[in-house]
């Protein structure tokens, strides 16, 4: 229940898949990859247990799409890490938490990621909002 209210607000779309997960073992990287055609738009987010990681996304040319940096994002802040862009190549993204300056603590991370086609007139279902989905729970 911690996690599913962090990740609500700004990528509202994501609230209908399964949360992924993953531990980032001290000293390594985990990479997820996902395949995104040529002007869909790559959505995501993801936040920490605990501690802090470094993340970025590579594009299909090998090209930054996201610069790693340093990220704090935890579930006790209650602030997921979240973005979006249209990808102008199509072909496989790949993000990457790096914890490789790590030497004696793992990390856990939970993350959504989706290709978006912008021309589809009703993509998602309109999924609730945390402050929506908290409001209908107490009147339940």
């Amino acid at each position: 229940r911690e996690l599913a209210t962090v990740f609500f607000d700004n990528n509202t779309e994501l609230n209908a898949f399964e949360s992924l997960s993953a531990t980032v073992v001290k000293g390594t990287k985990y990479e997820s990859t996902i395949f995104v055609n040529k002007g869909f738009e790559l959505v995501y987010e993801w936040v920490l247990e605990d501690h802090d990681v470094v993340f970025s996304i590579t594009g299909p040319n090998g090209e930054k799409v996201v610069p790693a940096a340093s990220h704090a994002c935890t579930i006790k802040t209650d602030k997921p890490y979240q973005g979006r862009f249209v990808a102008e190549t199509e072909g496989t993204y790949t993000l990457c938490w790096d914890n490789s300056s790590s030497w004696f603590t793992n990390k856990t991370v939970y993350y959504h990621q989706v290709a978006v086609d912008p021309n589809d007139p009703v993509p998602w279902t309109k999924w609730p909002t945390k402050a929506e989905a908290l409001a209908m729970e107490s009147e339940t």
